[in-house]
């Protein structure tokens, strides 16, 4: 679809922002490993598009949280798509990662392996990994950073990663009081623009689960 491709090129800026600001900030000389939390696989292809668009990449670990499609993918092409499972890092919910056949597309499986590792995070693990990060640092993560950062421990523990790696932080732990109170027994400060906009009025619909009750939503809204 036009929307994703239109992300995907959006997000492949914040590859290349991030490489020059590491390269003027800590004057690296090596290419970087980009660590992605990753559920549709929309920034890892962001990714791999900056990538095949030259930018130096040393690889990918697409870090997951219980939702393990492409995981079990790098293992065995038997993997087959899931439900989808509720997890803490909820925003890489999806059992069926709609980004996985353009990855495939642009690199094929045995180009996938090279360059891509993988790590999946449950949520007992991302609780542990969230106490850790602030014991140790004083970082707040939220739920879905903190996969990213259990997956480079891990790698890094095992040795399976050198040289520089990028979490790519992917939201503000403000916007996950809960978790990161049970995980820190206390709830983040939160923004003044996430303030704003906490207690406003929301508007959904409650719909059948088909392509059928979509389409009529939305025609009833186009004037």
């Amino acid at each position: 679809g036009l929307l994703p491709w239109r992300l995907d090129i959006t997000e492949e800026g914040l590859y290349t922002l991030s490489e020059g600001s590491l390269t003027i900030l800590a004057k690296l000389e090596e290419p970087v490993t980009y660590c992605v939390p990753s559920g549709n696989l929309g920034n890892l292809t962001a990714g791999i598009l900056a990538h095949c668009s030259g930018l130096p990449v040393r690889g990918f670990i697409a870090a997951h949280n219980s939702n393990r499609f492409f995981a079990d993918y790098l293992m065995s092409e038997d993997a087959r798509f899931r439900n989808s499972i509720r997890t803490l890092s909820n925003a890489m919910d999806v059992g069926a990662p709609s980004n996985f056949e353009r990855i495939r597309m642009l690199l094929g499986r045995e180009e996938i392996q090279r360059l891509i590792t993988a790590a999946v995070v449950d949520d007992r693990e991302t609780i542990e990994s969230m106490r850790r990060i602030y014991d140790e640092t004083g970082y707040v993560a939220d739920p879905h950073t903190a996969v990213g950062l259990e997956a480079v421990r891990r790698a890094r523990s095992m040795n399976a990663v050198d040289g520089p790696v990028v979490v790519l932080s992917t939201a503000h732990p403000a916007k996950f009081p809960e978790t990161v109170e049970k995980a820190l027994e206390f709830q983040p400060e939160r923004p003044e623009r996430l303030s704003r906009l906490w207690n406003q009025p929301t508007d959904f619909r409650t719909m059948e689960a088909s392509s059928t009750a979509l389409n009529n939503i939305i025609l009833e809204h186009i004037d």
